[in-house]
């Protein structure tokens, strides 16, 4: 592991140090972010790569960091570059189309109904008969109540 004022980085806070590193090199914008350079081809070749790869090793150890792993170094500059060059990184999408609110159904009024009426054949209107009226009447099953001093023992 790389070591950094002799105490001993973490793979995140390598990672952090290289794309500082790699945002100042000339492949870059120069913008201060991880954007390409707009001359650079996409995807880079491999001998970019291999370059970006040995000036980023270079600055690292100037910037004295310790004990590097080069095969690890080359390695997240390698993944770094090819995320970074992938077609349409950094073009704005399509907006997404907003959600529409639902349109409120129309009730029909009782008034056109009674404007639409058409008498039938014979003038008259049409006389339906009425349902029957049931009527529900409920009784208590008893009409006395136990005494409360007896034990709720159910019926005797």
């Amino acid at each position: 592991m790389a070591l950094e004022n002799d105490v001993e980085m973490s793979r995140t806070q390598l990672r952090k140090r290289i794309k500082e590193v790699l945002k100042n090199d000339t492949v870059m914008a120069g913008d201060g972010h991880l954007n390409l350079h707009s001359d650079q081809p996409r995807p880079l070749p491999a001998e970019t790569v291999a370059a970006v790869q040995e000036r980023i090793l270079v600055a690292l150890s100037a910037a004295q960091i310790a004990e590097l792993d080069e095969a690890q170094v080359r390695e997240i500059v390698r993944i770094v570059l090819l995320y970074i060059a992938m077609p349409n990184r950094g073009k704005a999408k399509k907006p997404q189309p907003k959600p529409q609110k639902a349109k409120p159904k129309k009730h029909k009024n009782k008034t056109e109904k009674k404007q639409n009426f058409e008498p039938s054949e014979s003038g008259r209107r049409k006389i339906t008969q009425r349902q029957p009226v049931i009527q529900v009447t409920i009784k208590k099953a008893r009409n006395f109540h136990y005494p409360r001093d007896l034990p709720s023992g159910g019926d005797l």
